[in-house]
């Protein structure tokens, strides 16, 4: 395969940073590789308008030095005459859009002359976020995206966050055509530098307690978050600092000026704007905390650059950000002021949760390597030729080969697939040695054949019904190519996937020959637990992501086509694993196969009605325009949720009056995301503490909003401490107005004294009338609440029905705490009386932070009259011994005045006695002048410290 990469961006800027570096890092290892490829690097010179090759052996020497590299050769070629040979690829990695030569000229060319077109997406801010990008950026992005669009083969991405953004654009813009699509994700550098920092200034820095944010200024990257956070934090921990490292960028004047009027500023806030590696790689390795609020990011470098240094790293939690941190990083749900301030005192409060959470970044984040990076892409080059022969060449009718021990739904199942689909060669039916004689009895139109399981398992049929339900399934699948009958492609299926409609060949193979692949769900999102199928899917991740492989979860409840070879590839790279721990074989096989071969497949969205079975289950996706089959539920039936005699469209509707309330939850719950940050109601940390454990929940909102009839199902991070290894049973137990409604369990594992994840449960609404409902959250640790009487922390649950409360939650000042929206928030109180007893509790908590706020800001003033307190103490002491040595000098003078004659001894007694009288009484007076002072002093230092503890600040 020959590829041509334009390099223009990166020849002309000689930059070594964002996209350029990408480009850099993929080529040092690309033309070093010994596998049949032949790279092609060239350039568009403006001068005489033409491309030119650079000489490989040259290439090596620009990237070592590039910003002083002058080459010594140049081939200049004509590229528009260039007829391509078989497997020739134009692959645009950099910034392409910005390039000379335009890609809605140059890409048409290419295609009508045989050429592949490859690109690689970095993200979307120009379409995404145009306000904050150069306008000439914008306009040239959008002619390229739209280019990209029409002309490209394959398109590859940093994270899966640019590859949505990539297809609901798409979408947007209605265009039909498909694109295969890749995440290859981006290596990162472990910045260690062994030159001394000289710097005076950085020198003493680096010795401080500080949050460090790496990050160009600008709004994209949400700085001032974190600044307003750290005017508290200051205010809490005086040995805190809070260093910006990054230039400045577009459209930023507000803050800049912000930064430079703050009071802080080069005494506890640095901003420095020209930092070299060397001295950031210093800031990073002491830092103490690293933050990364930014609104979108294609990929967070940032992020995999400071959890290399094991560093608590607290980002938001949107676009590219958990995909890059997954959970060893902290986030930042709804972007609130008591989010970030909560964490961060967490860490500044409690040492040994900072250290554990520090060796658990350690043990547990594995930054992605820029050569696992480059063999990904190569991966798919190389794998080019044998994804175009698949391609050409497909049978057309299909075996359809079950796994089963039901007859009640195979039977059922191959009656549907005998009425609606036109392409079966025959049935293969893997089931138990005892079931044979009662499956032969199934009618059907089709050859049925039934194969004994131990026929095909070998040695692994001892001992095989032990194993649980995920590990049988796995040896099942992979043991089916031990059938001499199988042919190279087959539709693989549960007893229990049937079809709803005509379903031809076209549904498992595209017009042009790609597979089809059908997804459900992505598996970052999938957090529960409590299943084999669960744990399967956990494994998944970890399987997947070790080996770079996209992230997909295809187990879809429907019939699906596989590849023979390329399963039998899957099963020699991991068929030891699925035997060690449970693995899903849909999901191990296609995001292989995708990932391996990605022109090879058509990667859509699931066709299947009850997959799940209810939404309560998760937030499942309905794609109501394009049900083909139904993952059969005999007790869907028996419940009337559906009958047997509902024809297609019935059973479409009533599933879509179930899940309306559903959908319409989430959309109130987004839509109250922005009313939640804007009014900083959420609670950042809770905590939870006894003798055997700490347990930590963060991200919790101050109000849900719940259509009746259905859940909002919540994400929240938890950090678990064991403070022993006792065997502890762990549940966090939900109320609802004091009475207990969920209980949702821990695995506490006593061989990790930390652990931390995301935990996923749901807010049920079902049986609940319209009303407001008092949520507390408590820990119940071997049967024994942590909080004995009541947990002090409440949340509001408002159930409605359909009412339509999203007007209310886009207008900010429903719970605004300014004081002229007062009367504007009471109208609206009236108008709704539901929401507004939530309006009112929320403006009651508005009041509550903005005291303790305030209180916060009394700390310092506290601490000073301390100071005067003191030192009024020191002046009393004085005062006294000034008194006692006066009194000396009055014995003294009364001694003296024995002495004197005896005829003046009345007048001077009487002379004496005045003036002692007279002194006293001005010492008594200034002396309960002072006292009643220094009585009012400490009177209203305690009065203070009071109050805050009564507010429990």
């Amino acid at each position: 395969m020959i590829i041509y990469i334009d390099i223009t961006q990166l020849y002309r800027g000689r930059a070594n940073t964002g996209i350029q570096r990408v480009v850099k890092e993929f080529l040092q290892r690309a033309i070093k590789n010994d596998k049949d490829i032949i790279y092609k690097i060239i350039v568009y010179d403006s001068t005489i308008q033409k491309m030119q090759i650079l000489p490989n052996q040259e290439i090596e020497l620009f990237l070592l030095d590039i910003q002083n590299y002058t080459f010594l050769k140049k081939e200049t070629i004509e590229i528009e005459k260039i007829i391509a040979k078989e497997n020739t690829v134009f692959f645009d990695i950099d910034s392409a859009w910005n390039a000379p030569y335009k890609r809605d000229v140059l890409y048409p060319i290419l295609k009508n002359n045989g050429f592949l077109i490859y690109n690689f997406i970095h993200d979307l801010i120009p379409i995404l976020m145009p306000e904050l990008v150069h306008d000439l950026t914008v306009k040239n992005f959008d002619i390229f995206i739209k280019t990209v669009y029409k002309y490209s083969d394959l398109v590859l991405f940093n994270s899966h966050s640019s590859q949505k953004d990539f297809i609901e654009y798409k979408d947007n813009l209605e265009i039909k055509r498909y694109i295969a699509t890749r995440t290859v994700g981006l290596g990162s550098d472990f910045l260690q530098s062994s030159i001394p920092v000289t710097n005076s200034l950085y020198q003493e820095l680096l010795d401080k307690k500080y949050i460090l944010f790496v990050g160009t200024i600008e709004p994209r990257k949400n700085q001032e978050e974190v600044l307003d956070a750290f005017d508290i934090l200051a205010q809490r921990f005086p040995d805190l600092h809070l260093v910006f490292i990054g230039k400045k960028g577009w459209k930023i004047d507000s803050l800049i000026n912000k930064i430079k009027n703050h009071s802080l500023l080069n005494k506890r806030f640095y901003w420095f704007d020209d930092i070299d590696d060397d001295t950031l790689s210093h800031f990073y390795k002491n830092a103490f905390i690293v933050t990364y609020l930014s609104k979108y990011e294609g990929y967070g470098l940032p992020i995999v650059e400071s959890l290399q240094y094991n560093n608590i790293t607290i980002a938001s939690k949107n676009s590219s950000m958990y995909e890059v941190g997954r959970d060893a990083a902290d986030y930042i749900e709804y972007n609130t002021t008591n989010e970030i301030v909560d964490i961060i005192s967490l860490y500044c409060e409690n040492k040994e949760i900072y250290r554990l959470k520090k060796e658990y970044i350690k043990e547990n984040f594995v930054p992605l390597s820029w050569d696992r990076f480059e063999e990904s892409i190569c991966d798919i080059f190389i794998n080019y030729d044998k994804s175009s022969r698949l391609c050409q060449n497909h049978l057309k009718k299909l075996q359809f080969v079950f796994i089963s021990i039901d007859k009640h739904n195979l039977e059922g199942t191959i009656k549907a697939i005998d009425k609606y689909v036109d392409c079966i060669y025959e049935y293969i039916v893997i089931t138990q040695k005892k079931l044979i004689s009662s499956f032969s009895s199934i009618q059907t139109k089709h050859k049925l054949i039934l194969i004994d399981e131990n026929d095909i398992l070998g040695v692994y049929a001892k001992n095989f019904q032990k194993r649980d339900h995920v590990s049988k399934n796995w040896l099942l699948r992979t043991s089916l190519l031990n059938l001499d009958i199988l042919q190279e492609e087959f539709i693989m299926l549960d007893d229990d996937n049937r079809p709803l409609k005509s379903i031809s060949r076209d549904k498992f193979i595209s017009q042009d020959g790609k597979y089809k692949a059908y997804y459900f769900y992505h598996l970052l999102d999938w957090h529960h637990i409590s299943t084999d199928y669960d744990k399967a899917q956990q494994n998944m991740k970890k399987v997947l992501t070790n080996n770079n492989y996209e992230l997909l979860s295809y187990s879809s409840h429907a019939p699906q086509i596989i590849n023979k070879s390329i399963l039998k590839e899957v099963v020699e790279k991991f068929f030891d694993l699925g035997l060690q721990t449970p693995i899903d074989e849909w999901s191990i096989y296609f995001n292989y196969a995708v990932s391996k071969y990605p022109t090879l497949f058509e990667k859509k969205l699931f066709e299947t009605l009850n997959w799940p079975e209810s939404p309560v289950y998760w937030d499942c996706v309905f794609n109501e325009k394009n049900i083909s089959f139904e993952n059969y539920y005999k007790a869907v039936y028996t419940s009337k949720s559906l009958h047997y005699t509902d024809t297609y469209e019935q059973k479409i509707e009533k599933k879509q009056k179930h899940l309306k309330p559903f959908i319409k939850t989430r959309q109130i719950f987004q839509k109250n995301k922005e009313l939640l940050y804007q009014n900083n109601l959420v609670h950042g940390v809770i905590e939870f503490k006894n003798n055997d454990i700490e347990f930590y929940l963060c991200n919790i909102p101050y109000y849900f909003i719940v259509e009746q009839g259905s859940n909002l199902r919540l994400r929240l991070n938890y950090k678990l401490l064991l403070k022993n290894e006792k065997d502890l049973d762990v549940n966090i137990v939900i109320f609802y107005n004091e009475k207990v409604k969920i209980v949702k369990k821990i695995e506490a594992y006593t061989k990790a004294l930390y652990q931390e994840s995301i935990i996923e449960f749901p807010l049920i609404s079902q049986g609940l009338n319209e009303g407001i409902y008092d949520i507390t959250i408590n820990i119940k640790v071997n049967d024994e609440y942590i909080y004995k009487e009541k947990s002090p922390y409440l949340m509001k649950l408002l159930v409605q029905k359909e009412r339509d409360y999203l007007e209310c939650l886009k207008n900010p000042s429903i719970l605004s705490n300014k004081k002229q929206r007062v009367e504007k928030l009471k109208n609206s109180i009236k108008k709704v009386p539901l929401l507004g007893s939530v309006a009112r509790w929320g403006y009651n908590i508005l009041k509550i932070n903005n005291i303790k706020n305030t209180l916060y800001s009394f700390i310092p003033k506290i601490k000073q009259l301390e100071t005067k307190t003191k030192q009024l103490e020191t002046k009393v002491k004085h005062y006294e011994i000034k008194t006692k040595q006066f009194e000396t000098k009055v014995k003294h003078y009364e001694i003296k005045t024995k002495q004197f004659e005896t005829k003046t001894k009345q007048l001077e007694d009487t002379m004496t006695h005045q003036i002692s009288q007279e002194v006293a009484k001005q010492i008594t007076i200034q002396s309960d002048s002072f006292q009643q002072r220094l009585d009012q002093f400490i009177f209203d230092t305690k009065i203070d410290l009071k109050l805050k503890d009564e507010k429990g600040e």
